[in-house]
């Protein structure tokens, strides 16, 4: 029989800070939580490719080599479409928070079927690897039970290097201006704020139920609701069925392919100003 919530310690090092419970219990609330975060996973992967599923092999290929910030580039850009600042942020905040916070709720080897979800739903086998590293970390900590808060932002360090190293570094360089690396920057900023205020709150919610399961699911579901509001209700599905569609066209199917000013040829425009040229063009 288990001890009253009031009489359980869960000190317990490196051990999971969840006391033992119902099989039952603990089952539903991890399969409730697991469909909610394949849910999120699908839709992160929708939004990166205007599609929910893709099993194909050439489609994990090519996204081995896509780099996490081109999400926020195209098809639905920060610069054009602001509201994907929120909408990305918070999906990718779920994806932060909640591996993360089940390494340290319940054993490791559970984490396991979420990083799946990331690798193969989301199409980010990087990013599953690198969560791993983040759940090895706050999982075998002793941290884990005696200062949960703790190993958990311990468990974000790794994925803000990431951030840094896969995020910032390949779609930055093409932007040019201060405010649109701001911009860029935004999303993942968000997605740590957000991340961490809700490994918070799923702590406190332990705290107060006993440390017993079931409280993470309740978070997700409010916290994966809000960017899939945002995005039906500020864009829209046509919007990305439209930018997915016209993707690349520029590259080489389109009549007259857009040049950098910096870049433009010097047949003819000897002589002129830049100025003059942003006038008469109308850039």
């Amino acid at each position: 029989m288990n001890k009253p919530a009031e009489q359980f310690d869960h000190h317990r090092g490196s051990e999971p800070l969840l006391r033992s419970a119902c099989f039952m219990r603990t089952f539903f609330s991890l399969a409730i939580t697991l469909v909610g975060f394949s849910a999120v996973c699908a839709f992160w992967h929708y939004l990166s490719s205007g599609r929910w599923f893709d099993f194909s092999l050439s489609a994990y290929h090519c996204s081995i080599g896509i780099g996490l910030g081109q999400t926020f580039v195209s098809p639905l850009g920060v610069l054009s479409h602001p509201w994907m600042i929120l909408v990305g942020g918070l999906a990718l905040a779920v994806m932060i928070f909640v591996p993360i916070v089940v390494a340290v709720l319940y054993r490791l080897m559970i984490v396991t079927v979420f990083l799946a979800a990331v690798a193969v739903l989301a199409h980010a086998p990087v990013g599953a690897g690198v969560l791993a590293l983040s759940c090895l970390i706050a999982g075998r900590t002793h941290l884990r039970s005696d200062m949960p808060f703790l190993a958990c932002l311990l468990g974000l360090v790794p994925v803000g290097i990431s951030f840094y190293l896969f995020g910032f570094v390949g779609p930055d360089a093409t932007l040019g201006q201060p405010v649109e690396r701001a911009v860029l920057y935004a999303p993942f900023m968000v997605a740590v704020l957000a991340g961490g205020s809700a490994m918070a709150v799923v702590l406190v919610l332990t705290r107060v139920t006993g440390y017993r399961p079931g409280v993470v699911w309740p978070v997700l579901v409010l916290l994966a609701g809000c960017p899939v509001w945002l995005f039906y209700a500020k864009i829209g599905t046509y919007e990305l069925d439209y930018a997915a569609l016209t993707e690349g066209l520029a590259g080489g199917d389109a009549i007259i392919s857009p040049i950098a000013l910096d870049a433009w040829p010097g047949d003819g425009t000897e002589g002129l100003s830049r100025e003059f040229l942003k006038n008469r063009f109308g850039l």
